[in-house]
């Protein structure tokens, strides 16, 4: 099967000293049937940050080069992108299999001996965006929610990874607010579960609605979501709690009328200064104030806060710590009620 056809359009880095081979290399790429979108830099320095900043399909990487050569380059990217994520294809006049050897070893998808025909160029790199495309497309169908279109729990656990990393180099603050609707299951049961699935819905455009670009909504599962705001401290996240609550308040969602539908809410943060923040234990606060919410009226929000402890003695051991919640007031107490 010809794949080139289906790469139309593939973005392609070139990362060559020779700006003789890069203008051959580009122009090739740019005429059918590929009709590639490539983009060059003239050492492996700028290739790579090219390469770790911006989408691309295929890189074809220089073996030799100044500053930084095509096997810097592979030890560079493949610290963060796999071979699936970042095809790169090495481009050298050697044919030594010593050199192909280390190149693969260093993370090389495929070499191309130069000088090579423009039809086995083209062939090598629509094969190598294809499968970077459809490694792509399973990724995103796999932390994707299909009935929201939102991040599902696995997406927002692994983007909470990356943010609390952020969070404690720059000692910026994390926030995180859940979201459970009040009496879901009177809505499918009365109406039917495709009227509740057009709420969902519909709740689902409201939350990204009120977020940030930057921030992560995601849905758990059944009727709960959760938005993982960074930069935002204990007050930012409960105002956006409150935010929400009051929105959904007065909106229409899917056949329901503005004020038949409520959410209880909790707001959980953690602030610099100490331990490193942790998914269990800012999702349990946050899930804890869901809980106390409910449980005292629902259609509101209460908040909770990771408490931060001193850093460790010097010389102690140190790692990620989950320090246990402070004691729940006497009201988080009472039973949920099991129609949530």
């Amino acid at each position: 099967m010809d794949t080139s056809a289906e790469c139309a359009g593939a973005r392609v880095l070139i990362v060559d000293d020779s700006a003789t081979m890069r203008a051959w290399l580009a122009a090739r790429l740019r005429a059918a049937p590929l009709l590639a979108e490539v983009q060059e830099a003239t050492n492996g320095a700028v290739g790579a940050r090219m390469a770790l900043e911006q989408e691309v399909d295929v890189v074809l990487c220089n073996l030799r080069m100044p500053f930084l050569d095509g096997i810097g380059f592979l030890r560079v990217v493949r610290q963060s992108r796999s071979r699936l994520e970042l095809p790169v294809l090495l481009v050298t006049a050697s044919t030594s299999v010593p050199d192909k050897v280390t190149g693969f070893h260093a993370g090389a998808s495929d070499y191309l001996t130069t000088p090579c025909e423009p039809e086995e160029l083209v062939a090598r790199v629509s094969v190598h965006a294809t499968v970077a495309r459809l490694h792509r497309a399973m990724v995103t169908q796999a932390h994707t929610d299909p009935l929201t279109g939102l991040a599902n729990r696995r997406a927002l656990q692994l983007a909470f990874e990356r943010e609390a990393v952020r969070a404690v180099r720059h000692g910026t603050p994390l926030g995180m607010v859940l979201v459970d609707l009040d009496h879901f299951k009177h809505i499918n049961d009365t109406l039917g579960h495709p009227a509740g699935d057009a709420v969902l819905r519909d709740l689902a455009r409201m939350l990204r609605g009120a977020c940030r670009a930057y921030d992560i909504v995601a849905r758990m599962g059944g009727e709960e979501f959760a938005l993982l705001l960074p930069e935002s401290d204990l007050q930012g996240a409960l105002e956006v709690g409150e935010r929400v609550r009051s929105t959904v308040m007065s909106r229409r969602l899917g056949e329901l009328d503005a004020g038949k539908v409520t959410l209880s809410a909790g707001v959980a943060a953690w602030t610099p200064g100490g331990a490193p923040p942790a998914w269990d234990t800012l999702y349990g606060l946050a899930d804890a104030g869901v809980y106390t919410a409910k449980s005292t009226g629902r259609n509101r929000v209460a908040r909770a806060v990771v408490p931060s402890p001193p850093p460790p003695p010097e010389g102690a051991a140190t790692g990620i710590h989950a320090v246990p919640p402070a004691p729940l007031p006497a009201t988080a107490q009472v039973a949920a009620d099991p129609a949530a």
